[in-house]
């Protein structure tokens, strides 16, 4: 099921045309807080950097549509790993150019991410990182794994949200309990990591 076809049903289901525009935005919303419930596998994406400028500390560029790290280690150009680096904080950071870290570690600020190695791992060449990621969601002609697979559940959660939104408690109150429902299924059947 595409965004523009679940966008049409919820709109006939709740007999809102006027509300169109809202309901694509509460189906690509709902969407992507399906598939933030868990960390779905299907989300997840493994990848191995070359650091452009190797050194001590390396500043990268998140990846698009990035959710959250699952892991974020130092490898060999082999893909063998070094050592995993731990999620720290940027005040972590602070002051700690004459003074490496004991264990490597990460943090993020804005869209990027910040790597640093500890004294006797200079410099980082290279990196695994496994990280979840938002689906693409730029247009009305796109669907993900989620909606194809379980678009009740997506149909349910839009026509609870329109429901709630234009005052009709009964249905609102229906949809929600069918979402539920499929959610659990969702989360059941689903493997995470």
């Amino acid at each position: 099921m595409l965004i523009s076809e679940l966008t049409a049903r919820v709109i006939m289901e709740t007999g809102r045309p006027d509300l169109e525009n809202l309901i694509e935005s509460i189906a690509v919303s709902a969407i992507k807080q399906l598939h933030s419930t868990a960390k779905f596998l299907r989300d997840m994406v493994e990848e191995t950097i070359a650091v452009p400028t190797p050194s001590p500390i390396v500043r990268l560029t998140l990846p698009p549509r990035f959710r959250e790290f699952k892991d974020v280690a130092i490898v060999d150009s082999y893909g063998k790993p070094i050592a995993t680096c731990e999620a720290s904080s940027p005040s972590a950071f602070l002051g700690q150019v004459n003074k490496m870290p004991l264990r490597p570690s990460y943090y993020m600020s804005g869209n990027t991410y910040t790597v640093m190695s500890n004294r006797e791992l200079l410099p980082i060449l290279y990196l695994y990182v496994t990280y979840f990621q938002h689906p693409a969601l730029e247009n009305a002609g796109q669907s993900t794994w989620l909606l194809e697979q379980y678009p009740e559940v997506v149909v349910n959660y839009c026509n609870f949200k329109v429901h709630s939104k234009v005052g009709n408690d009964a249905r609102s109150n229906e949809s929600w309990k069918l979402y539920r429902e499929g959610l659990e299924t969702i989360l059941i059947d689903q493997p995470a990591a």
